[in-house]
């Protein structure tokens, strides 16, 4: 990891959209996180703004399964974007817009629904509270956001015990935490990349089979 990044996932993030991938890829393989916000939620036919959508693996998994009329992914990284046009089972519903989420360029009251993949929970303070507002006003009336995030335990990082009390304190409530696990193609694999992204963290340690647990918690505000 660069010493430039306090943490192994902002040097991804910025440099190695590859080792990031590789952690979406691997995540909830039986859909178990998909098949619980869609029990919650009814996007038939529906508009919805994806903020942050990074390598586009939930964008694709949600916007075919939840049979969205439009999902529009939003991304401010152009690696990312970059490798999220490169799914080959994208939609046609499915479109990808570089924007940052406290900046989307689009009119007052388009979506019937928001969603992110951990994205507000780990925005500095100030960018949350405007990533909100920009979220809020880009929702039609009685429309939700619905986020992915880590359950407090997952890797022992304090963050994210920190984000959870941010999104408690912002009126999200949870919705539902779904105990799944990481599925890599082999033990080295996803070993070598967890520690890349935990870092300076303790890392989580993968089985033989290359899995690992893992708790999605479903907010909803």
């Amino acid at each position: 990891m660069d010493s430039n990044y306090p943490c192994g996932w902002q040097w991804a993030y910025a440099e190695s959209p590859e080792t990031f991938d590789a952690f979406a890829q691997a995540e909830d393989p039986d859909g178990l996180a998909v098949a619980a916000l869609l029990k919650h939620s009814d996007w038939a036919e529906k508009r919805i703004l994806e903020i942050g959508c990074g390598t586009g693996r939930w964008s694709v998994q949600l916007a075919t399964a939840s049979r969205a009329q439009e999902w529009v992914a939003t991304e401010p990284s152009r690696k990312m974007l970059a490798l999220a046009k490169q799914h080959d089972d994208t939609p046609a519903s499915l479109m990808f817009h570089q924007a940052k989420a406290q900046a989307i360029a689009l009119p007052d009251s388009t979506f019937d629904a928001i969603f992110a993949g951990w994205v507000l929970g780990y925005l500095k303070p100030t960018v949350f509270d405007e990533a909100i507002k920009e979220a809020q006003r880009l929702l039609k009336p009685g429309g939700h956001i619905w986020l992915f995030e880590n359950g407090s335990t997952d890797g022992g990082i304090p963050q994210d015990a920190r984000n959870i009390e941010r999104l408690q304190n912002s009126g999200f409530e949870l919705v539902e935490s779904i105990s799944t696990h990481l599925e890599f193609r082999d033990s080295a694999m996803g070993q070598q990349t967890l520690n890349a992204l935990f870092a300076p963290h303790a890392t989580p340690v993968v089985d033989k089979n290359g899995q690992v647990a893992h708790t999605i918690c479903l907010w909803r505000l």
